[in-house]
């Protein structure tokens, strides 16, 4: 399948870039979207433990859970957080504009593939423990390098 130039030419910029790899947290705010909901409520099935998930796009993450904690949005509304204990991407800081320095953003290299290790509630919150995997047979375009995660 083709891919688009801008999209081939943005990963490739970030292939150049030096990885950072540690732990990294991403919280997603279920809100008004039917398939997070469908995940949400369903959250033993849809996250079960060894089942892989994939983050097609480029996805954000960050180094601290508070900034993960405030992107899924209040506790009391419904929202799934990812923690991955080592996640291997491209740290955002020196591009990020000075209102979002304290993000600590960390992009992995799309797709980002993840295995579930764990899954709970905590009140209105769905924690989702997992590991990164190898990309390269999923990827758009073929990886110069291999993730330093992998198996």
């Amino acid at each position: 399948k083709a891919i688009g130039p801008a999209f081939t030419l943005l990963y490739r910029a970030m292939e150049k870039l030096p990885l950072v790899t540690g732990r990294c947290s991403r919280g997603v705010p279920v809100g008004d979207i039917h398939a997070l909901q469908e995940r949400y409520d369903n959250y033993q099935e849809a996250f079960a433990v060894g089942d892989l998930l994939s983050f097609w796009g480029f996805s954000s993450f960050t180094t601290k859970d508070e900034v993960a904690e405030g992107f899924a949005g209040p506790s009391a509304k419904p929202s799934i957080c990812y923690s991955c204990g080592e996640l291997s991407g491209v740290s955002m800081r020196p591009f990020a504009p000075t209102l979002m320095q304290g993000e600590e953003e960390v992009l992995p290299l799309p797709p980002a593939v993840f295995a579930v290790q764990t899954v709970m509630k905590v009140g209105n919150r769905i924690v989702v423990s997992i590991q990164q995997r190898d990309n390269y047979n999923d990827a758009y375009v073929v990886p110069s390098r291999p993730n330093p995660n992998s198996e």
